[in-house]
This record gives C-alpha cells, sequence and structure tokens, in this order.
C-alpha cells in the first residue's frame, strides 16, 4: 500500500469529490495507469442492509482526472458547505452559517396546455409579475445566484410553466451536469410526444 494522499468525510448520498494528484504519480497518469485504496474507518450499519452480508461503506461513480484547480476548489467548498449544513442541521440552528443544500428555481413562465389545468394559478400569476412574465432564466440567471446555486446539490424547477418549452434548456441542462448537480422537473410530457429526448 503506497503513502494516503487524502482524506474525506463522507457525506450522504451521491456526491463529487476532489483530490490533488501528488507530482510522484503524474507519469503513472500520463501511462493511464493509476490505482487507489479507498479505507474507511466506519462502514454503513448492517442494519440497514440485513439481507447483504458485505461490509458495505461507499458505492464508487465516475473517476475523471482534471487539472483545473477552479474545478478542484468548487467542489473542496462545496463538501465543506454541505457538512457544515448537516452539522448545523442536526444542532438544531435557527441561524445558519452554511448555504442550503437544495435551490428552487423558475425555469420557464409558459405552457403548452390548454385549456389549463383546473388546479392551475398560471394566468394569475402572469398577471402579477407583469412586465417580467417573459423573463427567460439562463446559465447566466444561475451563475448569478452566487453561493446559493455553487452550494447547491439539487435544483429544483419550481415553476408554473413546462421547462421543455425553454428554449436554452439543452444548454441549461449541459451547465447544470457539468457543476455535478441534478435538476428536478415537473412536466406534462406533451413535448415528449412531438420530439425525441436528449440524451439524458
Amino acid at each position: 500500500m503506497g503513502k494516503p494522499i487524502a482524506s474525506f468525510a463522507l457525506l450522504p448520498q451521491w456526491n463529487h469529490y476532489s483530490l490533488v494528484l501528488p507530482a510522484y504519480l503524474e507519469n503513472s497518469t500520463h501511462r493511464g495507469k493509476i490505482e487507489f485504496t479507498l479505507i474507511l474507518n466506519k462502514v454503513f450499519p448492517r442494519r440497514y442492509h440485513p439481507i447483504d452480508a458485505r461490509e458495505l461503506g461507499i458505492r464508487f461513480g465516475r473517476l475523471q482526472l482534471h487539472n483545473s484547480e477552479e474545478k478542484h476548489n468548487y467542489f473542496r467548498s462545496f463538501c465543506k458547505n454541505t457538512l457544515l449544513n448537516i452539522q448545523e442541521t442536526i444542532e438544531g440552528k435557527e441561524v445558519m452559517s452554511s448555504y442550503p443544500l437544495s435551490l428552487g428555481i423558475d425555469l420557464y413562465g409558459k405552457c403548452n396546455m390548454k385549456p389549463p389545468c383546473v388546479y392551475c394559478f398560471f394566468d394569475k400569476s402572469k398577471e402579477m409579475e407583469g412586465k417580467f412574465s417573459e423573463i427567460v432564466v439562463d446559465v447566466q440567471t444561475l451563475k448569478n445566484y452566487g453561493n446559493f446555486f455553487d452550494c447547491a446539490k439539487i435544483l429544483i424547477n419550481c415553476s408554473i410553466g413546462e421547462p421543455f418549452l425553454h428554449p436554452q434548456f439543452e444548454e441549461i441542462l449541459n451547465y447544470i451536469d457539468s457543476q455535478g448537480k441534478i435538476l428536478e422537473i415537473a412536466t406534462n410530457a406533451q413535448v415528449l410526444l412531438i420530439e425525441p429526448l436528449m440524451p439524458y
């Protein structure tokens, strides 16, 4: 077994972690040969998997090599905030230093259901939005959320409109994916009957 190169506090569910490879491993990465040994100091409690007799700790997903210091710092900051948020929640803090782990966004304000659903508040909400009703959320809008976007693991589309009608929907999905986030949407699926689904 080689030298330890990183130590992480593991977070619940799927998460991204970034570590700096020491210089002595650089030649190995160029040759395409590198091996990691993962060691856990705590296994997943057996009561959560009574049928599976294995000692379970983590499930390992996609491994990506990159040389972006910005990306590395982004994921380290994300993990630090997530851990702090969990700790503050467990402690029952009313004023928190961390940012929320989910962010509600209003992707698109137009709908293709005619007549509208009986419970829909669409017409009234558009009236209340006034001159802002035609504004389209784009990648720059997400960036403008700053730490609220950066620290969120899940983005929840809260819009009354139909997200698949968004003119920049594929671009937004690509950006959200590049930032290691999950997007939850509600759709009436009418567009899926007309156009093929994008590769996601």
